[in-house]
This record gives C-alpha cells, structure tokens and sequence, in this order.
C-alpha cells in the first residue's frame, strides 16, 4: 500500500459525510443511492424514504415504492441481522456475506441437537419457492421439525438463514405488519468471490475505515475480511488522530482540511449513518451515544446533524391539520437556534405530512447553554 498519511478527526468526518451523501443533496434515483449507501435501514417502515430524502435531491416517496414494485429494490434481514432495503443487483452479495454471520447466531440461539438445519433450510427453501405468510411459515417448519423449535426460532430461521426477500406491501412507506417471505429466485455466489466488492462498495460509502470496521459492518471474520481486501490491491492506507490504520479506495473523496461546509441534516431512526463502524465517533460523539443508542435493546433514536456531527435527537406529533416538529438538544450551544437548522426541519415535516396546514418548529428547553 502506498504510506499512510494522518487523516484530523475533522478530515475523516468530512470525508464520511461526503460518501454519505451528506454534504450535499445529490439529483440520484432510489436504486444508484442505495448502491452508493449498500442498503438502508428499514426497522422502522418510513426510515429508508427519510434517509434518501436526506440525501437525494427532488426524491419523492413514490419514487422508491415504484422500486419496490418492480423489483428493482428488495427488503430483507441483512446486516446485523436487521431490516434493510437494497438495490436487487446488490442483494446476492450482500446476503451471501451477511448470511455467514447470521447462520452462526441462529444456531447460537436456536440450534437443536435433533434438529438437522441442512434439512431444514432444504425443506423451507422448497416450500419459500412461492411466497407465504409468516403464520404458513411457521406452520410449515414445525411440520419439518415434529414440534422441536419455537415458532419463532423457524421464522427466524426463514429470514436470516435463508435468502428471503420481503413481498408487497412490506417496504412501502408506513406499512407495519407482519411480512411474507419468498426466496430469491437465483443461487447466490460464494463468499470468497464477493467479499472483496462488498468491502469496495462499504469503503466507497462509509471510508475510510478500519479493518474492524469493515467486520462489524459485514460480520465476516477478520480472516475473512483480510482474504478480501487482499483482492484490492490499490487501497491507500491512512491513520487517524489515534494511530489506527484506515484503508480507502484511491480516489475517493477526503478533503484535505475539513473545511467543508457541513449542513443541518436530519436523520430517521436507526439510519445507517450511526451504525456502521465499530467506532462511530466520526459523527456521534461518545459522551452521546447512549442517548441516542438504547444500550437496553438498540433501538436507534432520529438525530439532527449540526456541523456533520449528532447534536440532537427529533420527532414530529400531529397537532390538529398541522404538525408540530420537535428538536432536543442533547448538547448545550447557539447553533441549535440555527435558522438553516429550522429550515431543514420544515423541509422534513413536510415531506413527512404534505397535507398538513401548518408546520411547527419547536426547540425544547434552553439550548444556548
């Protein structure tokens, strides 16, 4: 690798929020943004139609659910186990990869000494050839197993072990409830051959990052992760403020003072943004993380971005015909009363409730400090 250079904490966010699509709304469709992105999280139904619409210019809610509908984007239990939306040209890789990680888990947490899995997954795979609900799924695996697991452990088993993808209406805005699942229809490749372009793809959106980033992102071992970075061989190799090496692709943007203007941008829950790294201070701050990340159950609270950095966290509440979107600050400073910050906000209660009559921006408490 070429000699590494010390990237300034300030010069590795800049460089993270410009992958991110953050510095700037960019004029993309939903499927070119999430290739640049991976995948977005979609725990919560409208949390990937946000996250675009933080990052995409002109970006419409109807602009991804067409995707869905065509097939074009899927929705699957990808990485960390958890809900994601995903280009379909992507999704054979990273659920090949992710797949390695969450089969352990299950088998952790689940795994029976009666209870063959190469059987099993044979068995539902055979019967997920058409899409079923997740009470047939359930049905269908204690039929497999004589009774032997909880209901919940074979659907489980159907959506991590297996690469099943969400059918309609799961993934459109605001649908809750529970999803069928049907398997994708193509064999997926093995590991060895698509570890490298995934870790490219995390690197282009998420770089530049630690080899301990790139496993907690996709779950690989490291020997897994070192086999597939050796495919790259022209990554560029930096250190950050702490001395850790970073890898990065040549190329990729890293500005060189971090000057950059970063703009208020509001992120939904569990945005990808905050979770990917093993180390995520390059945008949450520690002395934040517990307030924004429940160390309970994870769940994963909406934030704002002051200066490309969690300043604070938001939620929007019907008020009559109106809305009213709240800002709490959850560190002391003037900027929260910025006017670009309550701009944003009105643009995000709007895309949000487009037939309400009025929009409320309120900042809670005394935020000056």
């Amino acid at each position: 690798m070429p000699h590494a250079r010390v990237i300034s904490a300030r010069e590795l966010t800049r460089a993270y929020l410009d992958r991110q699509l953050l510095l700037r709304r960019l004029p993309l469709g939903p499927v070119q943004a999430l290739r640049k992105l991976v995948a977005a999280q979609a725990q919560y139904s409208p949390s990937p139609y946000l996250a675009l619409a933080a990052r995409l210019e002109g970006f419409a809610i109807a602009d991804l659910e067409a995707c869905l509908d065509r097939g074009s984007v899927v929705k699957s239990s990808l990485m960390r186990g958890t809900l994601h939306l995903a280009a379909a040209s992507e999704f054979p890789a990273i659920a090949t990869v992710v797949r390695v990680d969450s089969a352990k888990q299950w088998e952790r947490n689940w795994g029976h000494p009666d209870v063959d899995t190469a059987t099993l997954a044979r068995g539902l795979a055979d019967y997920l050839a058409a899409p079923r609900t997740a009470d047939e799924i359930r049905a269908h695996g204690e039929s497999l197993t004589g009774g032997l697991l909880p209901a919940r452990a074979l659907l489980q088993f159907a959506k991590l072990v297996l690469p099943t993808v969400h059918i309609a209406p799961s993934g459109r805005w605001r649908e809750h409830g529970a999803p069928g699942l049907v398997m994708w229809p193509h064999p997926l490749p093995p590991v060895s051959e698509v570890a490298g372009p995934l870790i490219r793809r995390y690197l282009a959106g998420y770089g530049p990052a630690t080899r301990a980033d790139v496993g907690a992102f996709t779950r690989l071992s490291m020997a897994q992760v070192d086999a597939g970075l050796a495919t790259l061989p022209r990554l560029l190799r930096l250190t950050d403020e702490d001395g850790r090496d970073l890898l990065d692709l040549p190329g990729a943007p890293r500005p060189r003072d971090g000057g950059t203007p970063a703009p208020p941008r509001l992120l939904p829950k569990w945005d990808s943004a905050l979770l990917s790294h093993a180390d995520r201070r390059r945008i949450l701050p520690d002395a934040l993380r517990t307030r924004v990340i429940n160390p309970a159950n994870g769940d994963v609270l909406p934030t704002y971005l002051l200066d490309g950095v969690v300043a604070g966290t938001w939620q929007i509440e019907r008020a009559g015909q109106g809305v009213v979107l709240r800002l709490r600050p959850l560190r002391p400073g003037r900027d929260h009363s910025d006017a670009l910050l309550e701009q944003e906000a009105r643009r995000v209660a709007r895309f949000m409730e487009p037939a309400a009559t009025h929009i409320d921006v309120e900042l809670d408490g005394d935020a000056r400090g």
